[in-house]
């Protein structure tokens, strides 16, 4: 009765994993950006955690808050300061279809 009420979502630069009452458990590899376009990580949790809220206000499944969160987290890679590279919520899945996600096996045999 005082533990979680709804959801638990733990991102890592590798993936996310969430756990809902309602949803199920849900696992996402991160986006495979390239290298060359990550200019700096900070902000990028931060990013993550507006694409999951986004999808949640939008009243979209686990898997698809997942995908836009990821993409976020990507999206702010671009940039070295905490939000410049976060752009629409449509250019950052487009992002994540462009470069796809990290399998999640092989997020969680590197764990």
């Amino acid at each position: 009765a005082l533990g979680v009420r709804e959801a638990v979502i733990i991102h890592t630069p590798s993936g996310a994993v969430a756990a809902s009452r309602s949803e199920g458990t849900q696992a996402l590899g991160s986006v495979k950006l390239p290298p060359a376009l990550a200019k700096g990580a900070n902000g990028a949790g931060d990013g993550f955690a507006a694409g999951y809220l986004h999808g949640l206000h939008e009243d979209w499944p686990m898997t698809e808050r997942l995908k836009l969160a990821s993409a976020t987290a990507a999206a702010s890679l671009a940039d070295p300061s905490p939000s410049a590279g976060v752009v629409t919520a449509q250019e950052c899945l487009q992002l994540a279809d462009q470069f796809g996600h990290r399998s999640w096996a092989a997020v969680t045999s590197s764990a």
